[in-house]
């Protein structure tokens, strides 16, 4: 029997079916959105906290200075305007020992004090909206609250800096806690640093750790960090070494986004690094003004070390620079190391004619011939040409009326090895000549240990080869240095003889002077020089 089929019954049934199947689709899909959405909310929300400072290769903190925690925040762009950001410090114990906290975001509520100097084109408005955490203040006309470190703390949407101080006063800066009292030294030992980012209801947004050691780094690099290629140089050098490069920028030293900074705090920072360990300085491009050699070798020569090898040795490049063309070729140095005791080191010579100034390193001036290996003896050019010979001294220990304190932990250094005697002999040779160490101007900038002596090549002179025999001078006419360091058909420089005895030194301690117990009043200073650079490398560069 055939069935007959009605059409509104049809058209009722896929009616029905349609309705339940984008029920299903409905019920299946929903979940899904509000699934996706909460992903992409997330995502969205979420912060995140890098401790970027301390860095992973300088987490050991020398005991009793200041140290910056720097960091970025990601996916900050949510983050509340009174969301609480507190960076704390906490001992193996898990005992809290620093504390700096905030709730403002982008705060602009700095004082800006006497010692800070900044310098043209940077204005007082833009350090108040660079966030150097030092100058936030909650009386940023006066500064009454000034030196309480506990809110030295300051956050955006992109980043969050804080600074944790370390517990002595030779900073000049006076910090103390919340309750107005001095903080503690920070005993040597193993840290945490926590930095937590806070909803107002106290819920957690982010929070992000890092492990550091307050204590001596046992090998670290004195030197200048100009010009660029020294720098590559040394950088390469320390890392083969394992010995440590300063580039975290010290509190006081503020380079984030624009340049400023209190002098005696971050040079109390910096010398706190070597006042313990052992110093491996390298003699080349030290300008006298320089942080390398009013600071760090200004607390070096106060505390009495320079001649102790147990804290100090001294390098120089064996050619004395980074690289040199010779002959068309390009020849890279080798930092080479001081024997103890010895101050005077010829690095080459150069044969040049036509002008030429003393120590004055000009690749402009025409060489003829170039020694880059003196110990065996020094060859003249031809009559009418000059014999250019280059070297470094090292420091000498100076007597405690030889170096000055300035009072704001830099020290002006008046002794040094200031003159050179030549007794230049051989083939019926036989010269005597005095020389000034002044300063080596090279193109980077003045050297006040390298020198560059110009001898006239005579007739008598002309294409032989001669013994260089030296005897170093301070600025009191003490002789502090004597030895052979060319002598023909040697391979090796002749033993030196024994120096003459300097008058014994009676340091001054930077960590106890008294006359770092007050600060100068340093006005605020507009250069006309715009400077550039970044972190603790910048520092050297400008210094």
């Amino acid at each position: 029997m055939k069935l007959s089929t009605c059409p509104s019954c049809l058209k009722s049934r896929l009616s029905r079916l349609f309705c339940c199947i984008f029920a299903a689709l409905t019920l299946l899909g929903w979940p899904l959105g509000v699934l996706a959405e909460e992903v992409n909310a997330a995502s969205v929300s979420s912060p995140s906290l890098i401790i970027e400072t301390p860095s992973e290769a300088e987490t050991t903190i020398a005991p009793g200075r200041n140290f910056y925690v720097l960091g970025s925040i990601e996916n900050g762009s949510s983050l509340p305007d009174n969301a609480a950001l507190t960076v704390s410090l906490t001992d193996t114990e898990g005992t809290t020992v620093r504390k700096v906290t905030t709730s403002i975001k982008s705060n602009t509520s700095l004082y800006l004090p006497s010692n800070l100097n900044y310098y043209s084109p940077v204005t007082k408005e833009d350090i108040k909206n660079s966030g150097m955490p030092e100058l936030i203040s909650k009386d940023p006309v006066n500064g009454s609250d000034f030196n309480n470190a506990s809110i030295k703390c300051y956050y955006n949407d992109d980043a969050f800096y804080a600074m944790i101080a370390g517990g002595n006063d030779i900073d000049q800066m006076n910090w103390r806690d919340e309750n107005g009292l001095p903080y503690p030294e920070l005993f040597e030992g193993d840290y945490t640093i926590t930095a937590t980012l806070e909803a107002p209801d106290s819920t957690m947004l982010a929070q992000a750790q890092k492990t550091i050691t307050i204590g001596v780094s046992e090998n670290k690099i004195l030197a200048r960090f100009s010009p660029d290629e020294h720098l590559d140089f040394i950088k390469a050098w320390a890392g083969d070494k394992g010995y440590r490069v300063y580039s975290d920028p010290f509190p006081g030293y503020w380079s984030q986004s624009i340049f400023c900074e209190i002098l005696p705090e971050w040079r109390a920072a910096d010398a706190a690094e070597y006042a313990a360990g052992k110093v491996h300085c390298v003699l080349y491009n030290l300008k006298k003004s320089s942080s390398s050699y009013s600071v760090e070798l200004g607390a070096l020569q106060a505390q009495g070390v320079i001649d102790n090898p147990d804290r100090m040795a001294f390098y120089y490049y064996n050619i004395g620079e980074p690289s040199l063309t010779v002959d068309g070729s390009t020849v890279k140095a080798e930092l080479e190391a001081l024997p103890a005791g010895q101050k005077v080191a010829f690095t080459r010579a150069e044969v040049i004619t036509g002008d030429t100034d003393e120590n004055t390193y000009d690749t402009a001036d025409t060489v003829t011939k170039t020694d880059l290996n003196t110990r065996d003896g020094i060859t003249c050019g031809a009559a009418g040409e000059t014999l250019a010979i280059y070297g470094v001294t090292a420091p000498i220990q100076l007597a405690s009326e030889d170096i000055i304190d300035n009072g704001d932990n830099s020290y002006t250094l008046n002794n040094k090895i200031t003159r050179l005697h030549y007794a230049i002999t051989g083939d019926g040779i036989d010269l005597d000549v005095d020389k000034p160490v002044d300063t080596l101007t090279r193109a980077s900038g003045p050297s006040e240990l390298e020198f560059k002596h110009d001898i006239p090549i005579d007739e008598s002179m002309s294409g032989k080869t001669l013994g260089v025999h030296v005897t170093a001078y301070d600025s009191h006419n003490n002789a502090v240095y004597s030895a052979a360091l060319a002598v023909p058909d040697a391979s090796q420089t002749a033993e030196p003889e024994a120096p003459q005895p300097v008058t014994p030194v009676s340091p001054v301690n930077p960590k106890t002077s008294a006359d770092n117990a007050t600060s100068p009043v340093l006005p605020f200073t507009l250069l006309t020089a715009f400077l550039t650079g970044t972190a603790a490398f910048a520092r050297k560069r400008a210094c």
